[in-house]
C-alpha cells in the first residue's frame, strides 16, 4: 500500500563532485596554489570519507560532465581559494533533491604566521602534517555533507566550521 508521505527513496543515485583547484585562485590576492601532490591529497582524503557513500570525486571537468550525464547532467563543483574565510555552501540540500550545487573551500586567511592563524606545517609526533591539506579536505568534506543532506543527516560526514574542527591543531 502506497502511503501519502513525501519519503524520497534513492536507489543507486551517484552523486558526482569536482574539485575545482583553478578558476578562483588569485596568486595576487595571495591564495595558496595547491600542487599536484596537495591536489591528489585531498581527492583521496574525500574519497575515503565518503567511501559508503555514492560519491564520485574527480579533478577533471570533463569527466564530471561525462559521469552526470546519466542523472542530468548535475554535480556539485567544490571551489578552492573561493571566499569567504572557510567557504560556504550555496545550498543545504537536506532531501539531496537536486545533484547540483557549488561550494566554496578558502582556507589561506586562516593558515599562516599571524595570532589567529594555523601554521602552514605542524609537527605530530615525528609527522610533518600539511595544514593546506588537512584543513581543505575537512572543509570541502563538510561542504559537500552540507549540498547533499540526506534525509538520514547522521550518517554522512559534517564538519560545521573549520575553528571546530581544529582545536587539536592549534598551538
Amino acid at each position: 500500500m502506497s502511503g501519502n508521505g513525501n519519503d524520497l527513496i534513492e536507489a543507486n543515485v551517484i552523486q558526482v563532485v569536482l574539485l575545482d583547484f583553478d578558476s578562483q585562485t588569485q596568486p595576487l590576492r595571495g591564495d595558496h596554489i595547491y600542487t599536484a601532490a596537495e591536489r591528489n591529497a585531498i581527492l583521496a582524503t574525500l574519497q575515503s570519507d565518503y567511501a559508503h557513500f555514492n560519491y564520485l570525486f574527480t579533478l577533471d571537468a570533463t569527466q564530471a560532465q561525462q559521469l552526470a550525464q546519466p542523472t542530468g547532467g548535475q554535480y556539485i563543483t567544490l571551489y578552492f581559494n573561493k571566499p569567504p574565510a572557510g567557504g560556504k555552501s550555496d545550498d543545504l540540500n537536506w532531501r539531496h533533491v537536486t545533484l547540483s550545487g557549488t561550494a566554496s573551500i578558502d582556507v589561506n586567511p586562516l593558515i599562516g604566521t599571524g595570532a589567529n592563524q594555523v601554521s602552514p606545517t605542524l609537527a605530530v609526533g615525528n609527522t610533518s602534517v600539511n595544514t593546506f591539506i588537512t584543513l581543505s579536505a575537512e572543509i570541502a568534506a563538510a561542504r559537500a555533507g552540507a549540498i547533499c543532506r540526506p534525509v538520514c543527516a547522521t550518517a554522512m560526514p559534517l564538519v560545521l566550521s573549520a575553528p571546530a574542527c581544529m582545536p587539536a591543531l592549534i598551538p
